[in-house]
């Protein structure tokens, strides 16, 4: 199964791919760990060469198939940020750093929105530039499973 979680009909190897609603579609890409094209495209810009290839690699991934209807073009395709560990850590640091901001303090200005979407992606996964304040341990990818793994099992 892809990073949609569309089964197969009729069983493994066979049959038509299920079709995305609408949903499920918004229900996976509310989860931080499912990132849009724009977001990683934005943020590859201001990461190191070495940093911005292993975001970009995200890309190389299948993207989650859109549901009937939807208007939007190549930026709005949507990707499960499958990423080394420490990854996101260390691209929400850089983009603190871009943004002249001491990493953990309130993001402010134009990169706002995306230190928050790493933010939300560092505390889903568990990585320790994301754990919430307080010393409250974030809920780590191997015990959350993502919205895409979670959408692959069938609906009763």
């Amino acid at each position: 199964r892809g990073p949609s979680g569309a089964g197969r009909a009729g069983g493994p190897g066979g049959g038509q791919a299920e079709p995305m609603d609408w949903e499920r579609y918004r229900r996976i890409c509310e989860d931080p760990r499912v990132v849009s094209r724009w977001l990683v495209e934005r943020t590859a810009r201001l990461l190191d060469a070495p940093l911005a290839a292993t975001l970009r690699a995200v890309l190389a991934g299948a993207s989650l198939p859109k549901p009937p209807g939807h208007r939007g073009g190549a930026e709005t395709d949507m990707f499960e940020a499958r990423l080394p560990a420490g990854a996101a850590a260390a691209t929400l640091a850089a983009v603190y750093t871009h943004a002249g901001l001491v990493p953990g303090a309130a993001p402010t200005g134009p990169l706002r929105g995306i230190i928050i979407a790493w933010q939300e992606l560092c505390v889903a996964t568990g990585e320790a530039a994301g754990r919430p304040a307080g010393g409250a341990k974030a809920p780590t990818a191997e015990a959350t499973p993502t919205p895409a793994a979670a959408a692959s099992k069938p609906t009763p």
